[in-house]
């Protein structure tokens, strides 16, 4: 790994400065002189550097090529699924759906089917992807109060990822066996669970819509660019480009030694890759294809994809908005696939889905591509 160094005579006289004057953005310097170790590398002037890692080349704009080669499809995780019916809830069936690999539970998701005489008949299937980090549970279904006949005449499914508890009303929550993995895993289980679709009843396999809330988000763009069989997927607060100036921000933080305030969903995994940067473990051409992989944004261009609504909030303190931005950047629409990005003023990127317009807006959208 070429290791960065400031082209300056006196290495003590720059951290006493930076130490004196208390200046967060002063370039720290390794032992690492160009004059004694050609494998020194002198940054451009101007580069921002922080804890050893040039940042400016760090988050410049991936080449044609960089992306190309960060559009690797994952393999859907290969799990034994089993489906277990519960107690009924109101007019509603409920199910579980767990997938099971070498006798450990890797996920489970909830399962909620419309009630009634007629058993047979088809219905649009909503997959609702969460935040995470706190689990999921069968609370996180779209409300029927909230959406209406979009969610009572839908099957309804909630995915607790890897890692993480799926909550039920009665029972007690149903644990992972295994350590989370956010983002790629995500994008892997959700392949796994789409797959498992023809044994869940009423759930009609060729009318998917996904609702992706934060990190959630981000896996259903994945999905949805590498070929998921979905007809549309609305995000909310969705991190959609690791190469903007927002999540270039926290990662800026972290490396200072101090813990962003409002950090993007499952963080810790998504800065891992700078972390190995800066520790000598991966060069930075590698860590950039870390960065691309989990940024839907930058992978969506001249891509087939299914009808996409992107909502954000206005100032969002977790996910900035220029998340939509470089993700509307790149969505163009027609009559036939409608894709489109809204940002909502006067809420928060928790409250999103709380938002009466918000949850109109969203109904109309299922209502016209499932």
């Amino acid at each position: 790994m070429r290791r960065v160094v400031l082209s300056l005579p006196s290495i003590a006289a720059v951290l006493a400065l930076a130490a004196a004057t208390g200046c967060d953005d002063a370039p720290l310097v390794s032992e690492c002189v160009p004059g004694v170790d050609p494998t020194c590398e002198t940054p451009t002037p101007g580069d921002q550097i922080v804890a050893g890692v040039n940042l400016t080349a760090l988050f410049a704009s991936p080449t044609t090529e960089e992306v190309a080669a960060a559009r690797q499809a994952p393999a859907p995780t290969t799990a034994t699924a089993t489906l277990t019916q519960l107690v009924a809830f109101d007019t509603y069936r409920r199910f579980t759906l767990a997938f099971d690999q070498g006798g450990e539970r890797l996920f489970t998701a909830f399962v909620r089917v419309p009630g009634g005489a007629d058993q047979t008949t088809r219905l649009r299937t909503l997959v609702i992807l969460t935040d995470g980090t706190d689990g999921a549970a069968e609370a996180d279904l779209l409300t029927d109060a909230s959406f209406g006949s979009l969610v009572t005449d839908a099957v309804q499914i909630v995915v607790a990822y890897r890692g993480e508890a799926l909550g039920l009303f009665g029972p007690p929550p149903i644990d992972s066996d295994v350590a989370p993995d956010p983002y790629r895993a995500d994008v892997a289980d959700l392949g796994a669970l789409l797959a498992a679709l023809p044994t869940v009843p009423r759930a009609d396999a060729g009318r998917i819509g996904l609702v992706g809330i934060g990190r959630g988000g981000t896996v259903a763009l994945l999905a949805a660019l590498y070929g998921a069989p979905v007809e549309s997927v609305v995000t909310l607060g969705a991190p959609t480009d690791l190469f903007a100036a927002s999540f270039r921000a926290d990662v800026r933080t972290e490396l200072l030694g101090q813990t962003p305030t409002d950090p993007f969903p499952a963080f810790q995994s998504l800065v891992a890759p700078v972390l190995q940067l800066r520790d000598g473990v991966t060069p930075r051409d590698v860590t950039r294809q870390s960065l691309l992989e989990v940024s839907p944004a930058r992978l969506a261009a001249g891509r087939p994809l299914p009808a996409i609504f992107a909502l954000h909030a206005v100032g969002d303190r977790v996910v900035g908005d220029d998340q939509l931005a470089s993700l509307g950047a790149v969505l163009t629409s027609s009559s036939d696939t409608p894709r489109g990005t809204l940002l909502v003023e006067d809420t928060s990127h928790d409250g999103l889905l709380d938002v009466p317009t918000v949850q109109s807006q969203i109904a109309a959208f299922f209502g016209q591509t499932l």
